[in-house]
């Protein structure tokens, strides 16, 4: 597509996305090139980003912030309203690895100059439900952390972070505005459904989790038996699941190994 920009003519590759309320447009750029956002697009603002051999510009309401010292080529942005709260953003893609693409994000507020978010970085992120996710491998494991908007504070803070234990197990917490996490949970993942097991050897034996290993217990659980699990330890040989288990008007929190259970709330396909 030829866009005419002034006394720039370049080539881009763009795409318009919206989901669950966001709206922004994703653009590749070479040096040179040049890219202008609509009033509709972007909040209000009117907004655009030109690239040069070493560096770009934002520019909004007449002012404009240089952003240097970029490692990747050709330059690629996410321009629009990615919290979906009519305000407007620019990610600037600033790094990328084998498996990790990171973002540095400005703000573009009416009447101000671009400013960017400092203490903020977005890894391979995806925009849904009036949420920016980020998605980052580490050892081998896939994590996800929900960003938030905050109109009190007027930025975006960290309020669910989640981590793969299994290929259907995801620990979760969730983090409120003002700070701190609340306890983690075991899900299914993808959701927010309590993870739920069920015993499939003869006798699955009841373990202690102490500073030296596991210990086991003198009790155990038979085939069949339905637990609730609340917790992990991942010896890097071995996967163990904390959980509670009711019976009779009496609960049992103990550890059991991953291989004597079974999970029965499972991610659909």
């Amino acid at each position: 597509m030829k866009n005419t920009l002034g006394a720039i003519s370049c080539l881009l590759t763009f795409a318009v996305y919206a989901s669950e309320g966001a709206r922004y447009r994703y653009a590749e750029l070479r040096s040179g090139e040049a890219f202008v956002a609509s009033r509709a697009l972007c909040a209000g603002s009117d907004v655009s980003v030109h690239t040069f051999d070493s560096y770009i510009t934002l520019s909004s309401n007449s002012q404009s912030v240089r952003v240097d010292d970029l490692s990747v080529d050709p330059v690629e942005v996410i321009v629009g309203d990615l919290w979906g709260n009519r305000r407007c953003f620019v990610a600037v893609k600033v790094a990328q690895g084998q498996v990790n693409e990171s973002y540095e994000v400005y703000d573009i507020s009416r009447g101000l100059k671009p400013r960017k978010i400092t203490g903020l970085t977005l890894i391979n992120p995806d925009f849904t439900e009036g949420r920016v996710q980020n998605g980052y491998r580490e050892q081998a494991k896939w994590n996800w952390e929900a960003l938030c908007y905050s109109e009190l504070s007027n930025r975006p803070y960290v309020c669910e972070v989640r981590r793969f234990v299994t290929d259907d197990l995801q620990s979760m917490k969730t983090c409120p505005e003002q700070g701190g996490c609340e306890a983690e949970q075991l899900v299914v993942a993808g959701t927010k459904n309590a993870a739920t097991a069920e015993v499939v050897v003869r006798r699955a034996v009841l373990l202690d989790r102490g500073a030296y290993g596991f210990k086991p217990r003198s009790s155990y659980l038979i085939k069949g038996d339905s637990i609730n699990l609340v917790g992990y330890h991942d010896t890097g040989d071995n996967l163990y699941f904390m959980f509670t288990y009711k019976k009779g008007g009496r609960k049992t929190t103990a550890w059991i190994n991953s291989s004597d259970v079974q999970l029965t709330s499972k991610i659909s396909r």
